[in-house]
Protein backbone atom coordinates (compact mmCIF):
# COMPACT_ATOMS: atom_id res chain seq x y z
CA UNK A 1 0.00 0.00 0.00
CA UNK A 2 1.16 3.48 -0.84
CA UNK A 3 2.23 5.48 2.19
CA UNK A 4 -0.62 8.34 2.09
CA UNK A 5 2.24 10.24 3.80
CA UNK A 6 4.35 10.94 0.98
CA UNK A 7 5.17 14.26 -0.59
CA UNK A 8 3.05 13.74 -3.61
CA UNK A 9 -0.16 12.89 -1.66
CA UNK A 10 0.37 15.99 0.28
CA UNK A 11 0.25 18.00 -1.85
CA UNK A 12 -2.55 16.41 -4.03
CA UNK A 13 -4.75 16.67 -0.48
CA UNK A 14 -3.89 20.65 -0.52
CA UNK A 15 -4.46 21.10 -3.85
CA UNK A 16 -8.02 19.55 -3.62
CA UNK A 17 -8.59 21.21 0.49
CA UNK A 18 -8.91 24.79 -1.95
CA UNK A 19 -12.31 25.34 -2.60
CA UNK A 20 -13.21 25.30 -6.97
CA UNK A 21 -14.62 28.78 -6.37
CA UNK A 22 -11.61 30.15 -5.23
CA UNK A 23 -9.63 27.99 -7.81
CA UNK A 24 -11.97 29.18 -10.48
CA UNK A 25 -11.85 33.16 -9.66
CA UNK A 26 -7.60 32.69 -9.37
CA UNK A 27 -7.43 31.52 -12.48
CA UNK A 28 -9.97 33.77 -14.56
CA UNK A 29 -8.69 36.58 -12.87
CA UNK A 30 -5.31 36.04 -13.65
CA UNK A 31 -6.24 35.13 -17.26
CA UNK A 32 -8.31 38.16 -17.15
CA UNK A 33 -5.52 40.06 -16.34
CA UNK A 34 -3.41 38.66 -18.80
CA UNK A 35 -5.67 39.07 -21.53
CA UNK A 36 -6.79 43.01 -20.90
CA UNK A 37 -3.17 44.09 -20.63
CA UNK A 38 -1.63 41.78 -22.98
CA UNK A 39 -0.29 44.75 -25.61
CA UNK A 40 1.44 46.54 -22.73
CA UNK A 41 2.99 43.11 -21.26
CA UNK A 42 4.22 41.91 -24.76
CA UNK A 43 5.82 45.61 -25.74
CA UNK A 44 8.17 48.05 -24.03
CA UNK A 45 7.44 51.37 -23.37
CA UNK A 46 8.64 53.98 -21.82
CA UNK A 47 8.00 56.80 -19.38
CA UNK A 48 9.90 59.99 -17.84
CA UNK A 49 10.50 57.77 -15.05
CA UNK A 50 10.71 54.83 -15.93
CA UNK A 51 13.71 55.58 -18.86
CA UNK A 52 15.23 56.89 -15.39
CA UNK A 53 15.40 54.01 -12.65
CA UNK A 54 14.94 50.64 -12.43
CA UNK A 55 14.63 48.90 -9.43
CA UNK A 56 15.99 52.11 -7.12
CA UNK A 57 13.33 54.74 -7.87
CA UNK A 58 11.46 55.99 -5.33
CA UNK A 59 11.86 54.12 -1.75
CA UNK A 60 11.90 55.31 1.65
CA UNK A 61 12.41 58.98 0.74
CA UNK A 62 9.00 58.81 -0.28
CA UNK A 63 7.55 56.48 2.29
CA UNK A 64 7.55 53.07 0.64
CA UNK A 65 9.90 51.34 2.88
CA UNK A 66 9.18 48.44 1.59
CA UNK A 67 8.60 48.47 -1.84
CA UNK A 68 12.17 48.00 -2.88
CA UNK A 69 12.33 44.56 -1.65
CA UNK A 70 9.12 43.66 -3.48
CA UNK A 71 11.08 44.71 -6.78
CA UNK A 72 13.79 42.76 -6.08
CA UNK A 73 12.27 39.72 -7.01
CA UNK A 74 11.73 40.87 -10.22
CA UNK A 75 15.28 41.82 -10.97
CA UNK A 76 16.72 45.13 -11.07
CA UNK A 77 15.42 45.65 -14.68
CA UNK A 78 12.17 47.02 -16.36
CA UNK A 79 10.97 43.77 -17.93
CA UNK A 80 7.20 43.92 -19.17
CA UNK A 81 6.70 40.15 -19.09
CA UNK A 82 7.72 39.60 -15.92
CA UNK A 83 6.53 42.45 -14.23
CA UNK A 84 3.58 42.19 -15.85
CA UNK A 85 2.73 38.27 -14.91
CA UNK A 86 3.94 38.83 -11.42
CA UNK A 87 1.95 41.91 -11.41
CA UNK A 88 -1.23 39.86 -12.47
CA UNK A 89 -0.41 37.04 -9.77
CA UNK A 90 -0.74 39.53 -6.96
CA UNK A 91 -3.92 41.18 -8.82
CA UNK A 92 -5.74 37.87 -8.87
CA UNK A 93 -4.98 36.90 -5.14
CA UNK A 94 -6.64 40.35 -4.64
CA UNK A 95 -9.26 39.53 -6.65
CA UNK A 96 -9.96 36.17 -4.75
CA UNK A 97 -9.79 38.41 -1.07
CA UNK A 98 -12.60 41.01 -2.81
CA UNK A 99 -14.91 37.58 -3.69
CA UNK A 100 -14.58 35.62 -0.64
CA UNK A 101 -14.71 38.56 2.03
CA UNK A 102 -18.18 38.91 0.46
CA UNK A 103 -18.83 35.69 -0.17
CA UNK A 104 -19.53 35.66 -3.94
CA UNK A 105 -21.88 32.92 -4.75
CA UNK A 106 -22.10 33.17 -8.64
CA UNK A 107 -19.33 32.55 -11.03
CA UNK A 108 -20.35 34.97 -13.43
CA UNK A 109 -20.82 37.99 -10.84
CA UNK A 110 -16.38 36.24 -9.65
CA UNK A 111 -15.85 37.02 -13.37
CA UNK A 112 -17.45 40.34 -13.66
CA UNK A 113 -15.23 41.47 -10.20
CA UNK A 114 -12.42 40.02 -12.03
CA UNK A 115 -12.92 41.92 -15.19
CA UNK A 116 -13.70 45.68 -13.18
CA UNK A 117 -10.60 44.99 -11.54
CA UNK A 118 -8.21 44.66 -13.83
CA UNK A 119 -9.83 47.24 -16.48
CA UNK A 120 -9.89 50.15 -14.35
CA UNK A 121 -7.47 52.90 -16.21
CA UNK A 122 -5.59 53.26 -13.20
CA UNK A 123 -3.94 49.68 -13.71
CA UNK A 124 -2.52 51.13 -17.43
CA UNK A 125 -1.41 54.26 -15.72
CA UNK A 126 0.44 52.24 -13.31
CA UNK A 127 1.69 49.75 -16.13
CA UNK A 128 3.53 53.23 -17.64
CA UNK A 129 5.85 52.58 -14.49
CA UNK A 130 6.56 48.86 -15.59
CA UNK A 131 9.99 48.90 -13.13
CA UNK A 132 7.63 49.24 -9.58
CA UNK A 133 3.97 47.65 -11.10
CA UNK A 134 4.77 44.85 -9.42
CA UNK A 135 5.50 46.05 -6.04
CA UNK A 136 2.19 48.45 -6.47
CA UNK A 137 0.06 45.43 -7.37
CA UNK A 138 1.81 43.42 -4.64
CA UNK A 139 0.22 46.15 -2.30
CA UNK A 140 -3.05 45.95 -3.67
CA UNK A 141 -3.04 42.32 -2.71
CA UNK A 142 -2.04 42.88 0.98
CA UNK A 143 -4.23 45.47 1.28
CA UNK A 144 -7.17 43.23 0.02
CA UNK A 145 -5.93 40.06 1.96
CA UNK A 146 -5.75 42.34 5.33
CA UNK A 147 -9.18 43.65 4.76
CA UNK A 148 -10.08 39.58 3.90
CA UNK A 149 -8.70 38.43 7.45
CA UNK A 150 -9.75 40.89 9.30
CA UNK A 151 -13.44 40.63 8.80
CA UNK A 152 -13.12 36.52 8.58
CA UNK A 153 -11.25 35.62 11.76
CA UNK A 154 -11.42 36.38 15.12
CA UNK A 155 -7.84 38.04 15.65
CA UNK A 156 -7.16 38.03 11.92
CA UNK A 157 -7.53 42.09 12.85
CA UNK A 158 -3.98 41.40 14.20
CA UNK A 159 -2.31 40.05 10.58
CA UNK A 160 -4.74 42.81 8.89
CA UNK A 161 -2.94 45.31 10.51
CA UNK A 162 0.49 44.21 9.58
CA UNK A 163 -0.70 43.51 5.83
CA UNK A 164 -1.75 46.96 6.18
CA UNK A 165 1.90 48.38 7.33
CA UNK A 166 3.23 46.24 4.14
CA UNK A 167 0.86 47.62 1.92
CA UNK A 168 1.49 51.33 2.54
CA UNK A 169 4.88 50.64 2.73
CA UNK A 170 4.92 49.49 -0.84
CA UNK A 171 2.04 52.42 -2.11
CA UNK A 172 0.58 54.60 -0.11
CA UNK A 173 -2.42 54.59 -2.07
CA UNK A 174 -3.88 51.37 -1.72
CA UNK A 175 -4.35 52.23 1.70
CA UNK A 176 -8.05 53.07 0.55
CA UNK A 177 -8.50 49.93 -0.96
CA UNK A 178 -8.48 48.63 2.46
CA UNK A 179 -10.35 50.96 4.25
CA UNK A 180 -13.36 51.00 1.34
CA UNK A 181 -13.53 47.23 1.55
CA UNK A 182 -13.77 46.91 5.55
CA UNK A 183 -15.99 50.01 5.38
CA UNK A 184 -18.23 48.24 2.66
CA UNK A 185 -18.32 44.86 4.13
CA UNK A 186 -19.05 45.87 7.25
CA UNK A 187 -22.65 47.52 5.66
CA UNK A 188 -23.26 44.64 3.62
CA UNK A 189 -22.68 42.08 6.78
CA UNK A 190 -25.10 44.61 8.92
CA UNK A 191 -27.51 44.76 6.69
CA UNK A 192 -27.29 41.10 5.02
CA UNK A 193 -26.02 39.23 8.52
CA UNK A 194 -28.57 38.24 11.54
CA UNK A 195 -25.38 40.21 14.20
CA UNK A 196 -26.66 41.18 17.43
CA UNK A 197 -25.83 44.73 18.40
CA UNK A 198 -22.88 42.82 20.30
CA UNK A 199 -21.40 41.25 17.37
CA UNK A 200 -21.95 44.38 15.56
CA UNK A 201 -20.12 46.66 17.65
CA UNK A 202 -17.22 44.44 17.96
CA UNK A 203 -16.44 44.06 14.57
CA UNK A 204 -16.63 47.42 13.55
CA UNK A 205 -14.27 48.20 16.64
CA UNK A 206 -11.82 45.44 15.35
CA UNK A 207 -11.49 46.91 11.67
CA UNK A 208 -11.14 50.48 13.51
CA UNK A 209 -8.01 48.68 15.04
CA UNK A 210 -6.88 47.07 12.55
CA UNK A 211 -6.47 50.28 10.14
CA UNK A 212 -4.99 51.86 13.42
CA UNK A 213 -2.72 49.38 14.33
CA UNK A 214 -1.61 49.44 10.39
CA UNK A 215 -0.90 53.16 9.95
CA UNK A 216 1.36 53.19 13.14
CA UNK A 217 3.30 49.92 12.57
CA UNK A 218 3.74 51.74 9.13
CA UNK A 219 5.16 54.95 10.76
CA UNK A 220 6.81 53.02 13.26
CA UNK A 221 9.12 51.09 10.09
CA UNK A 222 9.54 54.12 8.41
CA UNK A 223 11.24 56.18 11.04
CA UNK A 224 13.52 53.03 11.76
CA UNK A 225 14.26 52.85 7.79
CA UNK A 226 14.81 56.93 7.88
CA UNK A 227 17.29 56.29 10.22
CA UNK A 228 18.92 53.30 9.54
CA UNK A 229 19.55 54.41 5.19
CA UNK A 230 19.90 58.18 6.93
CA UNK A 231 17.29 59.82 4.62
CA UNK A 232 14.30 62.05 4.64
CA UNK A 233 10.67 61.83 3.66
CA UNK A 234 10.82 64.12 0.13
CA UNK A 235 8.37 66.82 -0.98
CA UNK A 236 6.97 64.52 -3.68
CA UNK A 237 2.83 64.56 -3.62
CA UNK A 238 2.91 66.25 0.23
CA UNK A 239 4.20 63.00 1.56
CA UNK A 240 6.11 64.97 4.30
CA UNK A 241 3.38 66.66 5.58
CA UNK A 242 0.98 63.80 5.72
CA UNK A 243 1.51 63.20 9.49
CA UNK A 244 1.55 67.02 10.05
CA UNK A 245 -1.85 67.94 8.70
CA UNK A 246 -3.55 71.16 10.58
CA UNK A 247 -7.12 70.81 11.37
CA UNK A 248 -8.50 73.10 9.09
CA UNK A 249 -6.51 71.30 6.02
CA UNK A 250 -7.78 68.56 7.32
CA UNK A 251 -11.67 69.32 6.91
CA UNK A 252 -10.70 71.09 3.27
CA UNK A 253 -9.51 67.48 2.56
CA UNK A 254 -11.95 65.59 3.78
CA UNK A 255 -14.31 67.95 2.05
CA UNK A 256 -12.46 67.13 -1.53
CA UNK A 257 -12.54 63.47 -0.99
CA UNK A 258 -16.44 63.71 -0.44
CA UNK A 259 -16.49 65.75 -3.57
CA UNK A 260 -14.82 63.71 -5.95
CA UNK A 261 -16.35 60.64 -4.65
CA UNK A 262 -20.04 62.18 -6.10
CA UNK A 263 -18.43 63.19 -9.01
CA UNK A 264 -16.32 60.24 -9.99
CA UNK A 265 -14.31 62.16 -12.31
CA UNK A 266 -11.24 62.81 -9.57
CA UNK A 267 -8.62 65.35 -10.81
CA UNK A 268 -10.74 66.78 -13.93
CA UNK A 269 -10.66 63.61 -16.24
CA UNK A 270 -14.22 63.97 -17.47
CA UNK A 271 -12.46 63.50 -21.17
CA UNK A 272 -11.15 60.06 -20.13
CA UNK A 273 -14.16 58.22 -20.20
CA UNK A 274 -17.51 58.86 -22.13
CA UNK A 275 -20.64 60.99 -21.38
CA UNK A 276 -22.21 57.78 -20.14
CA UNK A 277 -20.04 56.74 -17.68
CA UNK A 278 -21.03 59.68 -14.97
CA UNK A 279 -24.58 58.16 -15.74
CA UNK A 280 -23.89 54.70 -14.59
CA UNK A 281 -21.90 55.53 -11.84
CA UNK A 282 -25.34 57.83 -10.51
CA UNK A 283 -26.90 54.76 -11.10
CA UNK A 284 -24.58 52.50 -9.40
CA UNK A 285 -25.12 54.80 -6.00
CA UNK A 286 -28.63 55.19 -6.15
CA UNK A 287 -28.93 51.41 -6.70
CA UNK A 288 -26.20 50.95 -3.63
CA UNK A 289 -28.52 53.45 -1.54
CA UNK A 290 -32.03 52.00 -2.23
CA UNK A 291 -30.80 48.34 -1.48
CA UNK A 292 -29.13 49.34 2.01
CA UNK A 293 -32.53 50.95 2.81
CA UNK A 294 -34.18 48.38 1.65
CA UNK A 295 -32.07 45.85 3.50
CA UNK A 296 -32.17 47.86 6.47
CA UNK A 297 -36.18 47.73 6.67
CA UNK A 298 -36.29 44.23 5.71
CA UNK A 299 -34.17 43.57 8.55
CA UNK A 300 -35.94 46.31 10.65
CA UNK A 301 -32.61 47.35 11.86
CA UNK A 302 -35.20 50.74 13.22
CA UNK A 303 -35.83 48.04 15.95
CA UNK A 304 -31.82 48.63 17.52
CA UNK A 305 -30.82 51.98 17.28
CA UNK A 306 -27.46 51.36 17.79
CA UNK A 307 -27.22 49.30 14.62
CA UNK A 308 -29.19 51.69 12.82
CA UNK A 309 -26.60 54.48 13.56
CA UNK A 310 -24.12 52.12 12.54
CA UNK A 311 -25.65 51.20 9.56
CA UNK A 312 -26.17 55.01 8.78
CA UNK A 313 -22.45 56.10 9.74
CA UNK A 314 -21.03 53.17 7.47
CA UNK A 315 -22.95 54.46 4.59
CA UNK A 316 -21.70 58.18 5.41
CA UNK A 317 -18.52 56.83 5.58
CA UNK A 318 -17.83 54.91 2.04
CA UNK A 319 -17.23 58.34 0.33
CA UNK A 320 -14.40 59.11 2.66
CA UNK A 321 -12.71 55.57 2.68
CA UNK A 322 -13.17 55.27 -1.10
CA UNK A 323 -11.38 58.70 -1.24
CA UNK A 324 -9.04 58.69 1.72
CA UNK A 325 -5.81 59.09 -0.36
CA UNK A 326 -7.38 62.75 -0.82
CA UNK A 327 -6.98 63.01 3.27
CA UNK A 328 -3.75 61.56 3.37
CA UNK A 329 -2.15 63.25 0.68
CA UNK A 330 -1.86 67.06 -0.12
CA UNK A 331 -1.58 66.34 -3.90
CA UNK A 332 -3.32 63.70 -6.24
CA UNK A 333 -2.71 62.07 -9.11
CA UNK A 334 -4.79 59.36 -11.29
CA UNK A 335 -2.19 57.04 -10.53
CA UNK A 336 -3.94 56.91 -6.39
CA UNK A 337 -7.76 56.80 -7.56
CA UNK A 338 -7.73 52.69 -7.80
CA UNK A 339 -10.12 52.61 -4.54
CA UNK A 340 -12.94 54.33 -6.34
CA UNK A 341 -13.62 51.17 -8.00
CA UNK A 342 -15.34 49.73 -4.74
CA UNK A 343 -18.54 51.16 -5.64
CA UNK A 344 -18.84 49.24 -8.63
CA UNK A 345 -17.51 46.36 -7.12
CA UNK A 346 -19.95 46.59 -4.16
CA UNK A 347 -22.89 46.86 -6.91
CA UNK A 348 -21.78 43.58 -8.28
CA UNK A 349 -21.73 41.84 -4.64
CA UNK A 350 -25.03 43.14 -4.60
CA UNK A 351 -26.59 41.66 -8.03
CA UNK A 352 -25.04 38.41 -6.62
CA UNK A 353 -27.68 38.22 -3.95
CA UNK A 354 -30.04 40.15 -5.83
CA UNK A 355 -30.33 36.96 -8.46
CA UNK A 356 -31.32 34.76 -5.08
CA UNK A 357 -34.27 36.97 -4.12
CA UNK A 358 -36.19 38.06 -7.18
CA UNK A 359 -38.78 35.41 -8.46
CA UNK A 360 -39.32 34.56 -12.10
CA UNK A 361 -42.74 35.49 -12.07
CA UNK A 362 -44.77 38.64 -12.91
CA UNK A 363 -44.00 39.62 -9.43
CA UNK A 364 -40.12 40.07 -10.05
CA UNK A 365 -40.32 42.02 -13.39
CA UNK A 366 -38.95 44.97 -11.94
CA UNK A 367 -36.34 43.01 -10.38
CA UNK A 368 -35.52 41.43 -13.25
CA UNK A 369 -35.52 44.58 -15.22
CA UNK A 370 -33.23 46.18 -12.25
CA UNK A 371 -30.88 43.65 -12.36
CA UNK A 372 -30.70 43.73 -16.65
CA UNK A 373 -30.09 47.40 -16.24
CA UNK A 374 -27.62 47.46 -13.39
CA UNK A 375 -25.29 44.39 -15.09
CA UNK A 376 -25.44 46.10 -18.48
CA UNK A 377 -24.20 49.07 -17.36
CA UNK A 378 -21.25 47.70 -15.18
CA UNK A 379 -20.87 45.69 -18.39
CA UNK A 380 -20.33 48.71 -20.58
CA UNK A 381 -18.18 50.17 -17.99
CA UNK A 382 -15.69 47.75 -18.27
CA UNK A 383 -15.76 47.87 -21.85
CA UNK A 384 -14.57 51.43 -21.84
CA UNK A 385 -12.10 51.05 -19.21
CA UNK A 386 -11.04 48.25 -21.49
CA UNK A 387 -10.66 50.31 -24.36
CA UNK A 388 -9.13 53.56 -22.47
CA UNK A 389 -6.67 50.95 -21.31
CA UNK A 390 -5.34 49.58 -24.69
CA UNK A 391 -5.98 53.57 -26.41
CA UNK A 392 -3.21 54.14 -23.25
CA UNK A 393 -0.90 51.79 -24.44
CA UNK A 394 -1.38 52.52 -28.27
CA UNK A 395 -0.17 55.89 -27.39
CA UNK A 396 2.61 55.12 -25.35
CA UNK A 397 4.05 52.77 -28.44
CA UNK A 398 3.53 55.66 -30.68
CA UNK A 399 5.01 58.30 -28.41
CA UNK A 400 7.99 56.02 -27.85
CA UNK A 401 8.45 55.06 -31.40
CA UNK A 402 8.84 59.60 -32.23
CA UNK A 403 11.00 59.81 -29.53
CA UNK A 404 13.28 56.70 -30.86
CA UNK A 405 12.82 58.65 -34.03
CA UNK A 406 13.96 62.31 -32.80
CA UNK A 407 16.14 60.89 -30.72
CA UNK A 408 18.00 58.99 -33.28
CA UNK A 409 17.62 62.10 -35.17
CA UNK A 410 19.43 64.48 -32.98
CA UNK A 411 22.10 61.73 -32.17
CA UNK A 412 23.26 61.87 -35.56
CA UNK A 413 22.95 65.64 -35.75
CA UNK A 414 25.39 66.18 -32.98
CA UNK A 415 27.73 63.06 -34.49
CA UNK A 416 27.59 64.99 -37.09
CA UNK A 417 28.56 68.24 -36.41
CA UNK A 418 32.87 69.01 -36.57
CA UNK A 419 35.55 68.05 -33.99
CA UNK A 420 32.80 66.05 -32.01
CA UNK A 421 34.10 62.55 -30.67
CA UNK A 422 32.27 59.95 -28.49
CA UNK A 423 31.87 60.66 -25.35
CA UNK A 424 32.05 64.70 -25.39
CA UNK A 425 29.56 66.17 -23.02
CA UNK A 426 26.70 67.97 -23.94
CA UNK A 427 24.83 70.80 -23.09
CA UNK A 428 20.78 71.17 -24.07
CA UNK A 429 19.72 75.19 -23.74
CA UNK A 430 16.53 75.72 -23.13
CA UNK A 431 13.56 72.04 -23.72
CA UNK A 432 12.19 70.88 -26.54
CA UNK A 433 8.52 72.43 -27.04
CA UNK A 434 5.44 72.84 -29.48
CA UNK A 435 7.55 75.19 -31.84
CA UNK A 436 10.65 73.00 -32.73
CA UNK A 437 8.77 69.34 -32.18
CA UNK A 438 8.47 68.43 -35.62
CA UNK A 439 5.77 65.85 -35.39
CA UNK A 440 2.55 67.52 -33.90
CA UNK A 441 -0.10 65.02 -32.89
CA UNK A 442 -2.84 65.75 -30.89
CA UNK A 443 -4.43 62.45 -30.98
CA UNK A 444 -4.69 60.70 -27.70
CA UNK A 445 -5.63 64.49 -26.15
CA UNK A 446 -8.23 62.78 -23.95
CA UNK A 447 -6.05 60.62 -22.42
CA UNK A 448 -3.53 63.64 -21.31
CA UNK A 449 -5.21 63.35 -17.40
CA UNK A 450 -4.11 59.48 -17.13
CA UNK A 451 -1.15 59.64 -15.36
CA UNK A 452 1.83 58.01 -16.48
CA UNK A 453 0.53 57.67 -20.34
CA UNK A 454 3.79 60.65 -21.52
CA UNK A 455 2.79 63.55 -23.98
CA UNK A 456 5.35 63.54 -27.13
CA UNK A 457 6.84 66.52 -25.20
CA UNK A 458 7.41 64.87 -21.58
CA UNK A 459 8.93 62.75 -23.10
CA UNK A 460 11.34 64.74 -24.34
CA UNK A 461 12.62 66.65 -21.15
CA UNK A 462 17.09 67.00 -20.66
CA UNK A 463 17.07 63.83 -18.97
CA UNK A 464 15.04 61.20 -20.52
CA UNK A 465 16.51 62.24 -23.75
CA UNK A 466 19.87 61.71 -22.28
CA UNK A 467 18.84 58.11 -20.82
CA UNK A 468 16.86 57.40 -23.57
CA UNK A 469 19.96 57.93 -26.06
CA UNK A 470 22.20 55.95 -23.70
CA UNK A 471 19.65 52.73 -23.19
CA UNK A 472 17.81 53.08 -26.52
CA UNK A 473 20.27 54.56 -29.09
CA UNK A 474 23.79 53.48 -27.96
CA UNK A 475 24.91 57.08 -27.63
CA UNK A 476 26.29 58.86 -24.60
CA UNK A 477 25.34 62.52 -24.15
CA UNK A 478 27.01 63.32 -20.47
CA UNK A 479 26.20 66.30 -18.98
CA UNK A 480 28.74 68.70 -18.53
CA UNK A 481 30.28 69.99 -15.08
CA UNK A 482 29.06 73.06 -13.49
CA UNK A 483 32.14 74.81 -14.45
CA UNK A 484 32.44 73.39 -18.15
CA UNK A 485 29.15 74.71 -18.61
CA UNK A 486 29.41 78.13 -17.49
CA UNK A 487 33.20 78.73 -19.45
CA UNK A 488 30.84 77.30 -22.88
CA UNK A 489 28.57 79.84 -22.24
CA UNK A 490 30.46 83.10 -21.97
CA UNK A 491 32.38 81.95 -24.73
CA UNK A 492 28.89 81.51 -27.13
CA UNK A 493 26.11 83.89 -27.52
CA UNK A 494 23.08 81.37 -27.25
CA UNK A 495 20.82 84.37 -28.09
CA UNK A 496 21.84 84.62 -31.55
CA UNK A 497 21.72 80.22 -32.04
CA UNK A 498 18.74 79.48 -34.04
CA UNK A 499 16.58 76.99 -32.29
CA UNK A 500 16.85 72.86 -32.68
CA UNK A 501 16.31 71.61 -36.15
CA UNK A 502 17.43 74.67 -37.90
CA UNK A 503 21.38 74.66 -38.81
CA UNK A 504 23.32 76.63 -36.93
CA UNK A 505 21.54 74.91 -33.41
CA UNK A 506 24.27 72.49 -32.73
CA UNK A 507 27.80 74.16 -32.32
CA UNK A 508 31.45 73.21 -30.55
CA UNK A 509 32.40 75.13 -27.75
CA UNK A 510 35.20 74.57 -25.40
CA UNK A 511 35.17 70.82 -26.28
CA UNK A 512 31.40 70.95 -25.02
CA UNK A 513 28.64 70.40 -27.56
CA UNK A 514 25.78 72.86 -27.24
CA UNK A 515 22.06 72.24 -28.76
CA UNK A 516 19.48 74.92 -28.40
CA UNK A 517 16.30 73.79 -28.47
CA UNK A 518 14.60 77.22 -27.35
CA UNK A 519 15.13 80.50 -25.74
Amino acid sequence: MQDSKTLSNRIKSGWTRIPAELKFTFTTAFCVFLFIHLYCFTNKFMNHDDVLFSVGGSGTASGRWFKNYICALSSTYSMPWVNGTLSALYAAVAICCVTELFSVKHRFIRVLIAVLMASYPTVAATFSYMYTADAYFFALALACLGAFLTQKFRFGWIAGSVLFAMSLGCYQAYFGMATALLVCSLLYEITYQQYNVKESIVRAFRCLFAILLGMILYKICLDLMLKIENVTLTSYMGVDSMWNVSFSDLLVRTGNAYKYFFAFYPLKTGALFPERTQTIYRMVLIFIGCVVLYRIIKQKLYKTPIQLLLAIVLTLLVPLACCIIFVMSERVHFLMVYPIVVPFVMATVLLDNLADEIPTSKNGLGGIFVYGLLTLSILIFCYDSVLITNKAYLKQDIIFKESFAYNLKLTERIENVDGYHPGMPVLFIGTVNEENRPVQNSTFNELNSLTGVETELSALSDSTIREFCQFYIGVGLPMPSDEARSAALEQLDTQQMPCYPADGSIVITNDIVVVKFSD
